[in-house]
């Protein structure tokens, strides 16, 4: 009697295992018409890694001698050499439902009667009178009968227990997981060194991974050691219509497993992405450029801006790359643009003067003037071209040249006025009686 016989070899990776198997008798067998060969029987594995074969079963009454085991040699690497006892049954078996015996077990020898001329008596099995008893004989007592189907066993649970099935034998089969798809009710964990879970598309095919859960609740993807370190969460932010809801988050935690920040979160709807903590941009060599913003085609708004907490705009570069900054501090030399016919390198838009200028402030007021602080003082800028007034005393340290008096003017003017009470040498003044000079301590004057 044969039965079929399976098997299914697989690497530690999950890949398919390539090579063959060997099957040889464990000793000389005989059946009532032939004798089976001891020469291994080869079988391939094929792209699955599995095999299929149909052998002799060693536990077959017609078979001798009795007690014999199939040899098993794994022809690949990492393969091993064993013996099983294939028993009869109904359809195939597994090679892993079957025990592995490091050795070949004795076995049982046995001659029949020689007849008279010379050869084997033929034996004839049966369960009545005359004939030698099969395992299912009635007049063997405590033998298991084959038409019990089991059901005569003392104790199923001790047999099961034997047989290394434990409770799946007596299972429902909407139990278990079929290979091809399954949901499962209840929690997975893979419990091995190295664990892998890989998903792997046929050709021309895609993969995908889903984690699911109701609008309104989060779902998470857990980096653990001892409890979360990192968390990719679809947050639990209500899909209210227009794309809105169900923002994704990158949540940072710490050794006790409790949440130290909210690093990232990016906005379902218009793919704005918020980094909530510092964020250091390096580049990846001296010739990298860090951090690029580019604008979009006929790019309106402002390519950068730095908001306060309350989003007020401090500063931001325009989508024509100028700045506008709340104020500026530079610790360096500052160098603008040469001015060019189309525009000046430095702008100082006039407005009003301050109330509490600072030494150092420079303004300019829409009257035309140009002013800066020095001390407690604010002095004003002089235009040297065109007709200037000067308030309060000057002093040059070089020849002063005017212009020529032409018919349109004189070149300096010193308008009539009052004598100085105490003149110092050098100065020059009008009155309505003429021209005077301070020479040497003396007034000269009036000169005509």
């Amino acid at each position: 009697m044969s039965r079929t016989l399976t098997g299914t070899f697989l690497e530690s990776d999950g890949s398919v295992t390539k090579g063959k198997v060997l099957f040889s008798p464990s000793t000389r067998v005989k059946t009532l018409v032939a004798q089976i060969t001891t020469a291994p029987v080869s079988v391939r594995l094929n792209s699955l890694g599995s095999f299929s074969i149909s052998l002799d079963c060693t536990d077959d009454v017609s078979v001798a001698p009795s007690g014999w085991t199939w040899k098993v040699v794994e022809k690949f690497e990492g393969g091993s050499t064993y013996y099983v006892e294939l028993p009869t049954g109904v359809g195939s078996i597994d090679l892993t439902d079957l025990v592995h015996l490091g050795t070949a077990p004795a076995v049982v020898s046995y001659s029949g009667p020689t007849g008279t001329d010379g050869a084997d008596a033929v034996i004839t099995y049966g369960t009545t009178a005359a004939t030698t008893t099969e395992g299912n004989d009635s007049r063997v007592v405590g033998a298991a009968q084959k038409a019990s189907n089991l059901s005569d066993l003392t104790n199923t649970t001790t047999a099961r227990s034997s047989l290394g099935l434990g409770t799946m034998a007596v299972a429902a089969t909407s139990s278990y997981a079929a290979l091809a798809g399954a949901t499962f009710t209840g929690n997975i964990t893979l419990a091995k060194a190295t664990p892998l879970l890989s998903l792997e598309a046929t050709a021309g095919s895609d993969s995908y991974l889903y984690i699911q859960a109701p609008a309104g609740r989060s779902s998470f993807l857990s980096f653990r050691s001892t409890g979360s370190r990192w968390i990719l969460r679809r947050n639990n932010a209500s899909e209210s219509g227009s794309n809105a809801g169900s923002n994704l988050d990158l949540l940072a935690y710490d050794d006790a497993g409790n949440v130290l920040n909210t690093l990232l979160t990016a906005t379902r709807s218009s793919g704005a992405t918020a980094w909530v903590t510092q964020k250091v941009i390096s580049p990846t060599s001296a010739a990298g450029i860090p951090l690029i913003a580019r604008g979009f085609v006929a790019q309106a708004a402002n390519l950068i801006e730095c908001q306060s907490s309350a989003a007020a705009v401090l500063a931001s570069v325009s989508a024509a790359g100028l700045g506008t900054f709340a104020g500026i501090t530079s610790t360096a030399l500052v160098t603008t643009p040469a001015s060019t016919a189309a525009a000046a390198g430095f702008n100082l838009p006039p407005g009003t003067t301050p109330t509490s200028p600072v030494t150092g402030d420079v303004w300019m007021t829409t009257g035309g003037g140009v002013f800066w602080r020095n001390g407690a003082a604010t002095r004003t800028a002089v235009a040297i071209e065109g007709a200037q007034t000067l308030t309060g005393a000057k002093t040059f340290s070089a020849l002063v040249t005017t212009a020529a008096t032409a018919s349109g003017g004189a070149g300096l003017n010193a308008p009539h006025g009052t004598a100085p009470t105490a003149p110092a040498n050098g100065d020059i003044w009008t009155t309505t009686a003429g021209l005077f000079v301070r020479i040497n301590g003396a007034t000269i004057g009036p000169l005509t």
